[in-house]
């Protein structure tokens, strides 16, 4: 029997950059999702499905997430790639932010691309003079940035103040042991992308009715996974799990540190529970014709049509060389961001973690492949891409119901939970400031 809206007390909502999602979160199963209309702002749709909600049920929360704005881009820079460059990484694309690039102190004065925030980390609390030497020689002009966050050893501090007065001054993500610990970068990333809100199609203003800060999806998603591979979610799946999240722009895969091949001398403890990765150019919609060309160009193409569309290897062959907009399914592009993604990431990726594909018990589908994707050609695209002294597949789910998306908007704890309403950004850059 098909549920009323006047029977869910609690409703969670995901701003999509292709579909608005709605799930009762408390009371009875609901699951939606809406095609955005392109003629108005999304964030003037999201109030009128809200309205629509509240009409039915007066007493209704909401739980609201967004993806739409594509996420904040950050760019970094560390004094090794090794441990504060791949750490600050991982806890920047588990926040939900995307990486444009990653550089080494030494290596940052060749121009980048201009980013919203620059996180710049290096060094345990030691004041140690290499450091002191690479900030002082760090060539911020070449670096265009909204907001430079500083997270490295706090005996410099002062000489980032010096040099920008306006920069937030975190707790070191590195400990003595070199251990990550992204708690207050994490939060500040997060509160980044809520003012990066403010001028994006009306997303903002929906925070008013939201019971929870308005995470990046990614971010959401990131929790979910967590509470799945720390068995403190009703689903079961098997362990060691690897979560595809293909949306309209971006591709993102979530996966433990159990699944990494650990580079020498790199230590697995050093490696987060839970890690993101973003690839910003595999999507179905907004980054459709780069995905299309991505694909064009593998090595492995024959290999790939002849899983997807067995009975149109040639016919799609050539669409893809001549004109993919209009003779190429829609459908392949979702298998295309699967399979790219999954070679990406078993090749070795941009952040230099490689996963070992035959380490995976389980490979968890969500977003819009979710929807569109058959499970046994995803499992025969896995096929093309495990080693050959690997022992038995992983098992391929599909989330028909965004169940992560609903575990992880449901862990989200509420405004004021925590701590009073305050800024994050502003009270993490109280905390080191008060104790240097």
């Amino acid at each position: 029997m098909t549920r009323t809206i006047s029977e869910r007390p609690a409703v969670a909502v995901d701003v999509g950059s292709t579909f608005i999602k709605i799930a009762s979160i408390a009371g009875p199963a609901y699951r939606d999702r809406v095609p955005r209309d392109r003629s108005v702002e999304v964030g003037q749709q999201v109030e009128a499905i809200l309205d629509a909600v509240q009409r039915r049920s007066p007493s209704v929360t909401f739980r609201i997430c967004s993806s739409a704005n594509g996420g904040i881009r950050v760019g970094m820079i560390s004094l090794t790639e090794r441990f504060s460059g791949r750490a600050s990484s991982r806890i920047a694309m588990s926040a939900g932010a995307n990486v444009v690039y990653q550089r080494r102190m030494d290596r940052a004065a060749e121009p980048a691309p201009p980013v919203d925030a620059l996180i710049v980390s290096g060094g345990a609390d030691v004041g140690s003079e290499r450091m002191r030497r690479s900030i002082a020689e760090l060539s911020l002009e070449a670096l265009p940035h909204r907001t430079l966050i500083f997270a490295g050893d706090r005996h410099v501090a002062d000489l980032v103040r010096a040099r920008a007065p306006e920069a937030l001054v975190l707790p070191n993500i590195l400990g003595r042991d070199l251990h990550a610990t992204g708690d207050h970068l994490t939060e500040t990333i997060r509160s980044l992308y809520l003012r990066d809100l403010v001028d994006k199609q009306g997303i903002a203003r929906l925070q008013e009715r939201s019971t929870v800060p308005i995470w990046p999806t990614p971010a959401v998603a990131s929790l979910g996974y967590r509470m799945i591979v720390e068995q403190r979610s009703a689903r079961v799946l098997p362990l060691p799990l690897l979560v595809l999240d293909i949306g309209g722009a971006t591709t993102d895969i979530h996966f433990g540190a159990e699944a990494i091949d650990i580079g020498e001398g790199e230590r697995l403890d050093a490696i987060e529970t839970g890690n993101r990765y973003a690839f910003t150019g595999l999507g179905s919609f907004p980054s459709r014709p780069s995905t299309l060309d991505a694909l064009a160009r593998h090595t492995r193409l024959i290999s790939f049509l002849e899983v997807v569309v067995p009975d149109a290897v040639e016919r799609i062959h050539a669409a893809l060389r001549e004109d993919p907009e209009r003779d190429v399914p829609e459908e392949l592009a979702l298998y295309a961001c699967f399979f790219l993604a999954l070679d990406g990431l078993s090749s070795g990726i941009a952040s230099g973690v490689r996963v070992a594909l035959g380490r995976i018990s389980g490979i968890l589908v969500t977003g819009g492949a979710s929807q569109r994707c058959r499970p046994q050609v995803l499992r025969d695209l896995v096929a093309i891409l495990m080693p050959q002294d690997a022992g038995a597949p992983p098992q391929v789910t599909l989330d028909a119901d965004y169940d992560l998306w609903v575990d992880g908007i449901r862990a989200v704890p509420p405004i004021g939970a925590a701590a009073a309403a305050t800024d994050p950004v502003l009270e993490t850059a109280r905390v080191l400031a008060r104790d240097a």
